[in-house]
């Protein structure tokens, strides 16, 4: 099968960029004020995207996108922010709607907290360990060297 295709970039004016804009700041103060989250994202997500609406991968400051590095400075943690992400020529194409799950200050590690992380990781691996051990008691393998006879095979007559 051959085709072509043909893309075609809608144009988005002002009135479409202010209206969902609206509604960006309409689903930030029902959020703010309790609605859950499931709901908001069913009425108002766009799906069609293909992105995430669950809890997303914690990432350092760092390393966040610049729009969302942006809008996130200085907020702390159940901060619910709105912010463009923008398309090309700087129209925004999408505006985004964000709760600040969790904020963990960076720095060194504290003895207690190097000890806990040990702690886990020891936890984490004996139970992997543990698991591996039952599977093994569980698994029977038996090797019977004389079980099979090695003997050369007699030469099969040809056609």
């Amino acid at each position: 099968m051959k085709s072509r295709h043909i893309l075609i970039t809608p144009k988005i004016d002002s009135a479409d960029v202010e209206a969902a804009r609206r509604e960006a700041d309409s689903v930030a103060v029902q959020w703010r004020h309790g609605t859950p989250f499931d709901s908001l994202a069913k009425k108002h997500h766009d799906y069609r995207s293909g992105e995430e609406t669950t809890l997303l991968t914690p990432f350092p400051r760092a390393q966040l996108p610049a729009q969302y590095a942006a809008a996130f400075a200085d907020k702390k943690a159940n901060d619910v922010v709105v912010f463009d992400i923008p398309g090309n020529a700087n129209i925004p194409v999408k505006v985004a709607v964000a709760q600040i799950a969790s904020v963990e200050e960076g720095g060194d590690l504290t003895l207690a907290e190097v000890k806990e992380r040990f702690r886990s990781r020891l936890a984490e691996e004996g139970g992997v360990r543990r698991l591996l051990d039952g599977l093994r008691k569980q698994s029977y393998v038996s090797v019977r060297e004389n079980a099979i006879d090695l003997s050369p095979l007699p030469d099969l007559p040809t056609r």
